[in-house]
């Protein structure tokens, strides 16, 4: 089991859209997937073309430290399995995740997921005890940023970012001076731990409205190829004996 956090900083930077695009990439593979949603927005399954019960799912087992609630994954028609985050009102819950840091964790280790299973999990903006719980229980984390002046001030803030963290740009606009001169500043900034970026293209969003595999939707996309390149990149990350480090101020 291999498990990657995709984290972000800042709002509408397409977490759950690019959480939802790697677990297709990954079952295009051939890798088990199982994507989990700790966002309270729960809105991955819908993005993976699957419905799930709002009153059970991946919350209830976070807050019940007594191990006793079961979890019911559900499967989409491209046979990735998807975990709820269900209902998330517990006025509790943030003391109790604080208190128990590597809940989500120890929760993934009684699955019983096979060795080559891809663990995808989407959260809520940082600062967040679900982000956190994600990460601590992350092989490798994925922090997103958007090409612009926001995504730049807020990384100097961040800085230094933790180890087993790689950086992504996404909804990239070469054809935009700034972007083009922000992005060149972000990989002088971040080097080897920036990935390539994932850019502007409405196909993704048209493939999700539509309820569709966006890479049998538009497989020619310019940000469909940048999926198959980064989903490539990731597995060699999560396989490699080579750790992403942190990189400083």
């Amino acid at each position: 089991m291999k498990v990657i956090a995709m984290v972000s900083c800042l709002g509408g930077s397409g977490r759950t859209t690019l959480t939802a695009a790697l677990a297709s990439a990954f079952a295009r593979r051939g890798r088990p997937v199982l994507a989990l949603d700790l966002d309270p927005a729960d809105l991955l399954p819908t993005y993976l073309g699957a419905t799930a019960p709002h009153d059970s799912g991946l919350h209830a087992s976070l807050v019940d430290t007594s191990g006793a609630t079961a979890l019911n994954a559900i499967q989409n028609s491209d046979g990735i399995r998807i975990l709820s985050v269900g209902n998330t009102a517990f006025p509790s819950a943030p003391a109790i995740l604080r208190e128990h840091p590597s809940r989500l964790r120890d929760i993934l280790r009684r699955l019983g997921l096979q060795d080559d299973t891809v663990v995808l999990i989407d959260t809520p903006r940082q600062p967040s005890v679900y982000a956190d719980q994600a990460q601590a229980a992350a092989d490798l984390s994925v922090q997103l940023w958007r090409a612009d002046v926001a995504s730049y001030a807020r990384l100097a803030a961040t800085l230094p970012t933790p180890d087993r963290t790689l950086h992504l740009i996404n909804q990239m606009d070469p054809t935009r001076r700034l972007q083009s001169d922000l992005h060149a500043l972000l990989r002088a900034r971040l080097g080897s731990q920036l990935l390539a970026p994932i850019h502007r293209d409405e196909a993704l969003c048209e493939s999700i409205a539509a309820n569709q595999n966006p890479f049998e939707y538009a497989p020619r996309s310019r940000a469909i190829m940048d999926l198959e390149m980064l989903a490539e990149r990731l597995l060699q990350a999560l396989t490699s004996t080579v750790v992403p480090a942190r990189v400083d101020a």
